[in-house]
């Protein structure tokens, strides 16, 4: 029997958590507007399908969803965005 692991990702959303829910994705920029790298953006590279997501709020934890696929990048309408569906 294989053993599969999956990261766990804590996500600050707050005011996107009903665009993003709602969408069933997340969304963060690749970079900083002075285009910088950022460790939270860097970090949801990292995500892979059927990682844990867990979804915040103030702090309080407000639903948990697996990424259905790997975190992806995607450019349009003038911005560059890394996206997982959810």
């Amino acid at each position: 029997m294989e053993i599969k692991r999956y990261n766990c990702f804590w996500v600050y959303q707050n005011k996107t958590f009903s665009d993003e829910a709602n969408g069933a994705f997340l969304w963060s920029p690749q970079f900083t507007k002075d285009g910088k790298h950022h460790p939270g953006y860097d970090l949801m590279r990292q995500v892979r399908k059927g990682d844990l997501i867990f979804h915040s709020i103030d702090r309080a934890i407000v639903a948990i969803s697996r990424a259905k696929k790997d975190c992806f990048a995607f450019k349009g309408n003038g911005c560059s965005i890394l996206t997982v569906c959810i």
